[in-house]
């Protein structure tokens, strides 16, 4: 993906006050412990990915404005952001009068879909003690985009160009066009296990307790009685997301029981899953009012919604 646009609208001391102000300045680069400022076409694909996906998958550029404008994000941002996606393949555009609408393509649907079954999975998979292996075919290096698909699919990369995921018979597994051959390994080892579900760079674990930092605050706020309106509550849940996504989709779906003692993980994404629980009343009262779809109002959310961080979503 090129370089986007991170445009953002200052806003005065004034207007912050709760803890969703708090974490929009930290996220436009108050406070970076998570990596870089806000970027417009990944917050973009959040908003698609977790919530116009489950609402028949099109969505109008004006509704989607006004939630990347409570986060500080320009029109002009946007919409360079949103034709960058387009001329990538990520989006396709529909006009209806003077209104555009956005949908995601095949395949940027389908790459969401398999990145959500890890987003909101609340734990860890079924193992079965076997590695699937992806070594890329005839010698060339994958591209950045082609990694990209391999990390949506559950791989991660070890070092040397291998990338692994732990075996399991439900895995979806990489499109033919994909250049890669792929094995089954077996360690035989619980070291030659812990080695493989390492991904190259190291431990994702202090970006687990940064996570767990950074929404703690609204989280408690929430606890304590605060009710968010609507779109507050679908900008909280969109900035939930869209961390956790960053995250998440760099560690290994692995079984709990390959976790270290007193992983922070545990508590990252239990605190997630609780308050993304929270915010999903008023967020889909926003979703129902925001006149989103080209009939005037969005459909109603699939089932898949409930389902979210409430069962087992093995791999």
């Amino acid at each position: 993906m090129a370089s986007q646009p991170t445009a953002t609208v200052e806003r005065s001391p004034a207007d912050s006050g709760g803890a969703l102000d708090v974490l929009i300045e930290q996220l436009n680069g108050r406070d970076r412990r998570l990596g870089d400022k806000l970027r417009v076409w990944s917050v973009a694909m959040t908003v698609f990915g977790d919530a116009v996906v489950p609402r028949g998958g099109m969505l109008r550029l004006g509704a989607l404005s006004q939630i990347t404008g409570r986060m500080g994000i320009e029109n002009n941002a946007l919409r360079t952001a949103m034709s960058r996606l387009a001329i990538d393949g990520w989006v396709e555009r529909e006009r209806a009068g003077r209104s555009s609408y956005y949908r995601l393509t095949q395949s940027g649907l389908a790459q969401t879909l398999a990145a959500s079954r890890r987003i909101y999975s609340p734990s860890g998979a079924t193992w079965v003690g076997e590695w699937q292996a992806a070594v890329a075919a005839g010698g060339r290096p994958l591209s950045a985009d082609e990694q990209a698909r391999l990390v949506a699919l559950g791989f991660h990369r070890t070092g040397d160009g291998l990338h692994v995921r732990p075996w399991t018979e439900r895995a979806e597994q990489p499109d033919a066009d994909l250049p890669v051959e792929l094995f089954r390994l077996r360690s035989h080892s619980w070291t030659g296990d812990r080695l493989l579900a390492t991904p190259a760079g190291g431990a994702l674990d202090q970006l687990y307790e940064d996570a767990w930092r950074l929404f703690s605050p609204l989280a408690d706020e929430l606890a304590g009685g605060k009710r968010l309106d609507p779109l507050d509550a679908i900008t909280a849940r969109t900035l939930l997301i869209h961390v956790w996504r960053r995250i998440v989709l760099k560690d290994v779906h692995v079984p709990d029981e390959m976790r270290p003692s007193g992983w922070p993980g545990h508590d990252a994404r239990q605190l997630v899953a609780l308050l993304y629980r929270e915010l999903l009343p008023a967020s889909e009262t926003w979703l129902d009012r925001c006149e989103g779809a080209p009939g005037g109002r969005l459909p109603p959310p699939s089932d898949e919604l409930a389902n979210r961080f409430t069962h087992r979503n093995d791999r």
